[in-house]
């Protein structure tokens, strides 16, 4: 049945009661890249990213395809664009090009209270905070476009990593009383953590430790809030790497300004093997995007015993080890 969406008015992810839209598998998007690759050769690295920031959402996939080639970015590498669309022309990115997600980023705005404690809960990865009470809420979240459900009926999930950022970006800045400028990444790190809410130390001690998506929810949070106060020209973006395999999940905030420096987050992670492992994903991951200092950040209650390990053979790799205090 033809119908004429006008833009403002209604969108693919509004049309829930007439159209079922299901994500484009890897499989599908592979193949698309093949049948286009006589015209548009995407380098691998890029291929991937788009994969990654979409999820197989439909809207996303098309936007980010023919923003990349109409900007002449498509034959290039990850890191040569990458923070030219995420940090730079993101904005330009969702206002011609996707037009369904520019609206819902001002919908965001017009939540109700409930809303966005279902939503804050998700972007905390609490799950154990998710009940019927909620449903109401799930309902407007999944209709919206924003979540959709899982493989159980109960689970709800982020319909991409592009849609989590609009929910981060939309949610109110936190207000930090600070006099220092915190320049220097590892200042910056160790001010930040003060600004974190004492709940995750609590939950630490009760022995139900957070996910590493709730600290970097907090980091995010407490990072944007001293930019904020600082006044600085800084940008911080939160990033997912497989996001919906939660054994496997990577954490990122990446720094930007005249240089560019991460954050790779890591809880519970004991084993020197493990630890090995995690920076040589950080060191691979901080030359696909050309940044020059990548953070490996290991939270562990004080009460954990660890093997320090701090020469693993990347030199741009530093490892740091975050312990939270039991007595709060």
């Amino acid at each position: 049945m033809p119908m004429k969406i006008e833009r403002g008015k209604m969108g693919p992810f509004n049309l829930v009661e007439a159209f079922q839209i299901k994500p484009f598998t890897t499989h599908q998007m592979i193949d698309f890249f093949k049948q286009i690759e006589g015209c548009y050769r995407f380098r691998d690295s890029t291929r991937q990213a788009i994969m990654e920031y979409s999820a197989g959402a439909p809207g996303v996939v098309g936007s980010l395809i023919q923003f990349l080639i109409d900007h002449c970015k498509y034959d290039q590498e990850r890191h040569e664009w990458e923070h030219w669309l995420k940090i730079q022309n993101f904005s330009l990115d969702l206002h011609r090009y996707n037009w369904t997600y520019d609206k819902i980023r001002g919908d965001l705005q017009q939540l109700s209270e409930s809303d966005w404690k279902l939503l804050g809960l998700l972007l905390k990865d609490d799950v154990r905070g998710y009940s019927a009470v909620f449903s109401p809420n799930r309902d407007k979240l999944v209709q919206m476009g924003v979540v959709t459900d899982g493989a159980d009926s109960s689970e709800l999930r982020f319909s991409s990593e592009m849609m989590r950022r609009l929910c981060l970006e939309a949610v109110p800045i936190r207000e930090i009383d600070i006099d220092t400028s915190a320049d220097d990444p590892l200042e910056l790190l160790v001010v930040s953590l003060q600004f974190m809410k004492p709940a995750l130390i609590r939950e630490v001690k009760s022995g139900s430790s957070p996910s590493k998506v709730a600290f970097q929810f907090e980091l995010y949070a407490s990072i944007r809030g001293i930019f904020k106060t600082t006044n600085t020209s800084h940008s911080v973006l939160a990033e997912a790497r497989d996001f919906y395999d939660s054994d496997n999940r990577r954490l990122d905030l990446i720094v930007s300004n005249r240089t560019k420096y991460g954050y790779e987050l890591k809880s519970n992670v004991l084993r020197e093997s493990a630890i090995k492992s995690a920076a040589q994903q950080a060191g691979g991951y901080r030359q696909l995007l050309n940044i020059d200092t990548m953070f490996l950040v290991k939270f562990l209650p004080q009460s954990h015993t660890v093997q320090r390990v701090y020469d693993v053979g990347y030199p741009d790799v530093k490892i740091l080890y975050v312990f939270f205090p039991g007595y709060l």
